[in-house]
């Protein structure tokens, strides 16, 4: 299975080409429209990536990822003083960290949030199920009620008609 990144901000440590090498397959999105079709892709991205610059397409970058997807978003710092939270992200990288770290940072968190989110998937699909079947035996306690219910009116009548007098 191939691994998506969408990409956000400039690259200006070259690491797209590093990513692609890598076998990544990388989108790289320079305004807000671009990355909020990326998001809404078919297959969906694996994680976002954003080198940090001075852009207000990244802190909306940030805030769009969040809202819409629970996929990983990474933080490529940049060189000058940084200027987003690192509490927003799920992996924050340095700019002088080796590509073989970060990029095997990346896959294994990738690999974690594709197994959450297959759980995840599960358990919806349980409820689901559960929540039909919870549907389909309230119904059949409806049923029983009102029949119940019918067969004591019934019953009622007919010792009211047998009785003397």
């Amino acid at each position: 299975m191939s691994t998506s990144i969408i990409h956000v901000g400039v690259d200006d440590c070259q690491r797209i080409p590093v990513l692609k090498s890598a076998g990544f397959q990388v989108n790289p999105c320079d305004s807000f429209d671009q990355l909020h079709s990326a998001l809404a892709g078919i297959p969906p991205a694996d994680a976002v990536a954003i080198a940090e610059c001075r852009s207000a397409l990244i802190e909306k970058a940030v805030a769009l990822t969040r809202a819409t997807s629970s996929i990983p978003l990474i933080l490529f710092q940049g060189t000058s003083p940084h200027t987003l939270n690192d509490s927003d992200f799920d992996l924050v990288v340095p700019v002088l960290t080796s590509p073989q770290i970060w990029i095997a940072r990346m896959q294994a968190m990738i690999e974690e949030s594709r197994t959450l989110r297959a759980r995840s998937e599960a358990i919806r699909e349980a409820s689901s199920l559960l929540t039909q079947a919870s549907a389909a035996l309230r119904g059949e306690a409806k049923t029983a009620r009102e029949k119940s219910h019918f067969e004591q009116v019934r019953a009622k009548s007919e010792v009211e008609r047998n009785r003397p007098g």
